[in-house]
């Protein structure tokens, strides 16, 4: 065969198969969580937020709280450890999840366990909104001679995250109600922070 143009199209042709054959595309871990920092402020009550939320398989997350509070009768930390399902839908995601948690301190103590439901949007792949309704189980005692409503509390709230391309972001949320004790002391909270994905 002496056609140099033939033989190139006939060695074209048999490289085709090579070059569109399926390439394995090597696995990347997926995301594992988040780790939170937050400034909260509620009326008279203020303090530090650490949070941390992994996934555990598939739409199950696992989450973790500490906070260090600061309020007019006492100094209080509050926990959480909790668990929620997750689900990923276009540009948006909701869950539902609960959590146990417990408020101490020398006045006031007590277990505090939490009921959450979520809906999140992203308008662009660094921007989330949340909005949530958080409902606070509390079985907590006030040891001081003043009156705290510490009944059940349903507190909804507005979140605002936006993440940079290599993980770091900042948060802004707001709440109608104390969402730093979890019980009805007529104000609103407040809170901006910094989180790491990864």
């Amino acid at each position: 065969m002496k056609n140099p143009a033939l033989l190139i199209l006939l060695a074209a042709a048999a490289a085709c198969p090579a070059q569109t054959a399926p390439v394995k595309v090597s696995s990347k871990p997926a995301e594992i969580g988040r780790l939170g920092l937050a400034y909260a402020d509620s009326g008279d009550t203020d303090g530090y937020r650490l949070s941390v939320d992994a996934r555990l398989v598939r739409d199950l997350h696992l989450s973790g709280g500490f906070a260090a509070l600061s309020t007019p009768l006492d100094d209080v930390r509050a926990y959480s450890l909790g668990l929620a399902h997750r689900l990923d839908f276009g540009p948006g995601r909701a869950s539902v999840g609960v959590a146990i948690g417990a408020l101490d301190g020398d006045i006031v103590d007590g277990d505090q366990h939490q009921l959450r439901l979520a809906y999140a949007l992203r308008p662009t792949p660094e921007l989330e909104v949340e909005f949530s309704l958080t409902h606070y189980l509390n079985d907590i005692t006030v040891n001081a001679p003043v009156v705290v409503d510490t009944d059940d509390l349903t507190a909804p709230a507005l979140t605002l995250r936006y993440t940079l391309p290599g993980g770091l972001g900042i948060e802004l949320s707001f709440s109608t109600e104390n969402t730093l004790l979890g019980v009805d002391t007529g104000d609103g909270t407040w809170s901006i922070g910094a989180g790491l994905s990864f």
